[in-house]
């Protein structure tokens, strides 16, 4: 439900508060012809000059990012989809190639019927439109049964989709899904139709007669091309393994990464309150009526507030400095500033690790005080923060200083894998007069309970209500739907890849094991022969699986050559995205056992040929 207000520059009262005006995102269209780096050039130009007319305000603010409202929107997902794009492209391509391999086999088996037409007055043209005709029928059927296939995948994996994933409603299976498919399974056929019909058409008739008799496998150009062939798709089932390899350590190391928190069996609602609350006071008073109501609760162990809950999406960020220290204005570090009551700590989880947390004695009218995270105190304090004073811009009449009197381990508030960020936490009784409105409108209460947090959503609300019927409240969940939903789109897009991966993989193994089978049944005399002159089962076995071992390390060394050039791109999608030693190595050895398995049916089969019965079909 969206409901839309003027704006009215003139009744805001924080209009002239220049370096506090921040929650603005202006959206301009260009002019015909115009660019986004003239316009980005233009923008910077006024920055520069309002830095000149107001040296102070101005003094850290250099320019005016632009941003295409498209990448905007879609933000760092075009690359997840570009991920899963290239790998149906590749699942795609080995398809292709198990095809091409069925249709060169089976063009071979009609060589002689195909040259007997040409030789006999038909056209080039006859026998592409014969050949393109039988395809499309067994591409139509096959299209068919998989554009219901398709669709119903997609209604089976939108609901495991993460809702953060932008412009979710609108995937379907629609016309230009459709259209789409129809231009790629036509390509494919003119493909699989025209690629073998040179060799086929550069045949003599009687040459063609003679092969059909002696029942060989067709031509070495189309026995090498299948061999490459396989070793593109192990190649590309590797690649794919390879990268679901990747993808999985970056899930799993991201789920041990500790957020700083304890999200399990905590409940958290963010809500809004009524403007009839002014003064710090007036906010203090509703916090301690509605805290006292929700501790009272059975099963309520702790209680607390924050302006900005962790991994929310939102962020406040202002200028500091440490006292003593030489800092230009200019080049003042940013931190994270959140405002907590003096239980959100045990009600969060997050531990103490030097120095008191806040308590009820924090007042308006006691000295101002802060508790910093561990790596701001690392980082700017040299592990002695305890006593020293941060002046923080958190204001309109400038900064002012604040008393570390604690500090708090390391909470990623913005992302899970992003480095823990600087933070600075300031009790909810000295918030500054001026930034009440913002405490109204956004509060994260945090309950832990010893019951299951997501069913605690109607006693909060009864509690709210009853604290004051004008309170709203916009979102209510758990501390842990948070977590879920940081790893959400990375555990979507490694479902995806694992299951292109095992496709490819599958595609490749049945490739391996149609080449082999069809090399076995062609090569029936030579193998009778050999076994006619000495040679046992053992040794027609091994030589069936050495050579299926050949490809398939050829394969693996070039899956390997690909893998070490797609790591490179990997990195835009997890951090430390590298083939470690151990995955390569299981990720080898399950394409192996199954290449391995794939090519041990035909070889068994060739051992147990009869040399009499393969010399006398002869």
């Amino acid at each position: 439900m969206d409901v839309f207000v003027p704006l009215v520059p003139d009744r805001d009262p924080y209009r002239y508060v220049r370096n506090s005006v921040n929650n603005l995102r202006l959206f301009g269209r260009l002019n015909p012809g115009a660019g986004r780096d003239q316009a980005q050039a233009e923008l910077t130009a006024i920055c520069r000059s309002l830095r000149q007319q107001f040296p102070v305000e101005y003094a850290r603010k250099d320019a005016v990012r632009t941003v295409a409202l498209h990448e905007a929107l879609i933000g760092d997902y075009r690359q997840s989809m570009l991920l899963l794009l290239g790998a149906v492209l590749v699942v795609l391509s080995t398809a292709l190639a198990n095809l091409l391999s069925l249709v060169l086999v089976r063009v071979n088996g009609r060589r002689a019927e195909l040259s007997i037409r040409v030789t006999i007055g038909a056209s080039r043209l006859h026998l592409v439109r014969q050949l393109m005709v039988e395809s499309l029928l067994l591409a139509l059927i096959g299209s068919s049964l998989a554009w219901l296939l398709g669709t119903w995948a997609i209604t089976v994996a939108l609901p495991w989709a993460p809702s953060s994933i932008p412009r979710l409603a609108e995937v379907r299976a629609d016309g230009r899904v459709l259209g789409f498919a129809a231009l790629i399974a036509i390509a494919a056929v003119a493909l699989l139709t025209l690629a073998p019909l040179g060799a086929v058409l550069g045949t003599k008739a009687g040459d063609a007669l003679r092969l059909a008799s002696r029942g060989t496998g067709g031509d070495r150009w189309s026995g090498r091309v299948r061999q490459l062939m396989v070793i593109g798709e192990i190649s590309a089932a590797l690649l794919l393994l390879l990268t679901t390899a990747v993808l999985l350590d970056n899930v799993l190391r991201l789920q041990d990464v500790k957020p700083g928190f304890s999200p399990d069996s905590v409940f958290q609602a963010r809500i809004s309150i009524p403007p009839v609350y002014q003064t710090p006071d007036d906010v203090a008073r509703f916090y301690d009526r509605l805290s006292e109501r929700l501790a009272n609760l059975p099963g309520v162990r702790g209680v607390g507030v924050t302006s900005i809950a962790p991994l929310s999406g939102l962020l406040r960020t202002v200028p500091f400095k440490v006292e003593g220290e030489a800092q230009q204005e200019r080049d003042l570090p940013n931190v994270n500033l959140r405002v907590i009551s003096p239980g959100y700590l045990s009600a969060i989880g997050t531990r103490l690790v030097n120095g008191r947390s806040f308590s009820e004695a924090d007042r308006a009218d006691t000295p101002p005080v802060a508790l910093v995270s561990a790596a701001l105190a690392g980082q700017f304090l040299h592990q002695a923060p305890l006593g020293r004073r941060l002046w923080i811009n958190d204001n309109s009449q400038g900064p002012r200083p604040i008393e570390i009197v604690g500090v708090v381990e390391d909470v990623r508030q913005a992302a899970l894998d992003a480095p823990p960020a600087l933070d600075v936490y300031i009790p909810l009784r000295q918030i500054y007069p001026g930034n009440v409105r913002d405490l109204r409108d956004y509060q994260f209460w945090m309950i832990r309970t010893g019951t299951a947090p997501a069913s605690f959503r109607a006693a909060f609300v009864t509690q709210l209500l009853a604290a004051d019927h004008d309170a709203a409240i916009s979102s209510a969940g758990t501390m842990r739907d948070y977590v879920e939903a940081a790893l959400g789109p990375r555990r979507f897009n490694l479902g995806l890849v694992s299951a292109f991966s095992l496709t490819g993989a599958l595609l490749a193994v049945f490739g391996l094991y149609g080449l082999v089978s069809y090399a076995v049944s062609q090569r029936q005399r030579e193998i009778g022969l050999r076994m006619a002159i000495g040679a046992t089962e053992r040794d027609i076995h091994r030589m069936i699986l050495r050579q299926a071992a050949l490809l398939a390390l050829a394969g693996i060394l070039l899956g390997g050559c690909f893998a070490a050039i797609v790591q490179r791109a990997l990195s835009r999608f997890a951090q430390d995205a590298s083939i470690h030693l151990p995955s390569a190595i299981a990720t080898t050895a399950l394409l192996l056992a199954l290449v391995t398995l794939a090519a041990w049916l035909p070889a068994r089969r060739a051992a147990r040929i009869s040399p009499t019965l393969a010399l006398r079909g002869e």
